[in-house]
């Protein structure tokens, strides 16, 4: 951890781009899997430390403060250990970078990049002091998608060591749940009922921050990709697009290039690909069918699970008719061992088999669609972000089919129209009625013109009234 003289300059804008430039200068990557954290390790028990310390600092004249704010805010603090928990699985956790120490303490990088981003900050944190870190941070060290998905966390998990590290030295009594890293210049500066009261602000603070908004802005792969020569990335929702950046993370964990190389070959192809075509857009190469090509390109070593679900898909109606007979035979093959068992003749033996044959395809049915939702996930398909308005190139109607039977149907259909010009303002989205006459043994029935006006005359009026 890189420590200041002059604790005030480090809160600056420019103190905390020179502390996140001299961290990163000093921070090399290992090639091993990071060694556990111990307070990640201890947070199944942290809830009840907690409850133990509330009990503690009761009796202890000089931890009045610190117990105030515990106690009012234990919902803060056990929300922040069952985030931790949720947003860091062990699977997760062993693929982010780990530092090379002298001392072989290989923490993750994003850890240390944590604790830097609470001492420069003195637990101050803020979404802009923060992004201001990280970006200086980068300006050195570049940081993987896994990386800034995990500072969030990381971040929680600094500021229950600070809260744990104070509480133990105001209750004496109190043992800690896991041993602190050696540097706590933090605490050093802080008395402890404020490292406390700053901690807990710290975690308000995280949860509050949009922090998908925050990888939109720091990541690397979307510094590349935003330049998408279709212009679609930057107008696609925030799922779509981390769906387009787990593509970048996933082809570039298991090939010999870093994310920002990927998306740069990404990006190549796509101004490569006629102006106009789905090769222009950036998804193309990533999550359709340019993607093999670019694996190719890179030499993407699959995984097994990956090709299995492709060679599926590839061949899914050999797959589902060969998988749904080979079921309903194993299904029918028990009453027909229970027949040979018990010696049935050929007759019986076979009308037994026809009324058994329904009930066994069925039951191969629900097996077979249970097992293929288990093995390929359903396609999540790209989608535009149009929460806020539809631009004026994205121009959709809504179409409603519908039959013109009755003067009240007619009615019915405008009201129905009406209302979902209501419900969606927007100036560029349309309604529009398709309509068409019930079957009759003649082309036109007398009653036929009268709707058809009615109909038209509506809509007329709405649209006067509705206009833009």
């Amino acid at each position: 951890m890189v420590t200041s003289a002059d604790p005030s300059s480090r809160e600056t804008p420019r103190g905390l781009i020179s502390e996140a430039s001299a961290l990163a200068r000093l921070h090399a990557l290992s090639d091993q899997i990071p060694r556990d954290i111990p307070s990640l390790v201890a947070l199944p028990t942290l809830a009840e430390w907690f409850g133990e310390a509330q009990s503690l600092l009761a009796g202890e004249p000089d931890a009045e403060k610190a117990a105030e704010w515990l106690l009012d805010n234990t919902y803060v603090i056990e929300r922040a250990i069952r985030q931790i928990r949720e947003d860091m699985p062990p699977g997760y956790y062993k693929r982010l970078p780990a530092l090379a120490d002298d001392d072989g303490a290989h923490w993750p990088r994003v850890y240390e990049l944590a604790r830097g981003i609470i001492s420069a900050t003195s637990l101050q944190l803020t979404v802009e002091s923060i992004r201001r870190f990280v970006a200086a941070y980068q300006r050195v060290e570049r940081l993987d998608l896994a990386e800034l998905w995990a500072l969030p966390t990381m971040l929680r998990l600094g500021c229950l060591e600070v809260i744990v590290s104070a509480l133990t030295r105001l209750a004496p009594g109190l043992n800690a749940p896991f041993a602190f890293p050696a540097d706590e210049s933090l605490c050093l500066r802080l008395d402890e009922t404020e490292s406390v009261a700053r901690g807990i602000r710290g975690l308000t603070a995280l949860n509050a921050i949009p922090w998908s908004r925050f990888i939109d802005e720091t990541s690397a792969i979307d510094a590349v990709l935003r330049h998408d020569p279709a212009a679609a990335y930057t107008r696609m929702d925030d799922d779509t697009r981390n769906q387009y950046r787990r593509a970048v993370e996933d082809l570039a964990r298991r090939s010999h290039h870093d994310e920002r190389d990927v998306s740069r070959r990404v990006l190549t192809l796509a101004r490569r690909a006629r102006e106009g075509t789905r090769a222009a857009h950036v998804g193309f190469w990533l999550i359709a069918e340019g993607r093999e090509r670019l694996e190719r390109s890179l030499r993407y070593r699959i995984a097994w699970s990956q090709w299995g679900r492709r060679f599926l898909r590839r061949h899914a109606t050999g797959f589902y008719l060969g998988s749904l007979a080979l079921l309903t035979l194993a299904f029918l093959s028990l009453p027909a061992a229970y027949l040979a068992e018990q010696g049935a003749g050929p007759g019986l033996s076979l009308l037994t088999m026809l009324l058994v044959l329904l009930p066994s395809t069925m039951l191969a049915i629900t097996v077979l669609h249970w097992v293929i939702a288990k093995i390929l996930p359903p396609t999540v398909l790209p989608k535009l972000d149009f929460r806020k308005s539809i631009p004026k190139d994205c121009r959709t109607a809504v179409v409603i089919p519908s039959l013109l039977g009755s003067v009240s149907d007619v009615e019915e259909l405008l009201h129905q129209i009406e209302r979902h010009r209501l419900s969606n303002p927007d100036p560029n989205l349309e309604f529009v009625l398709l309509t068409g006459l019930p079957e009759a043994d003649q082309p036109t029935l007398p009653g036929d013109a009268p709707l058809v006006e009615q109909v038209v005359a509506g809509i007329a009026e709405l649209n006067r009234r509705h206009a833009h």
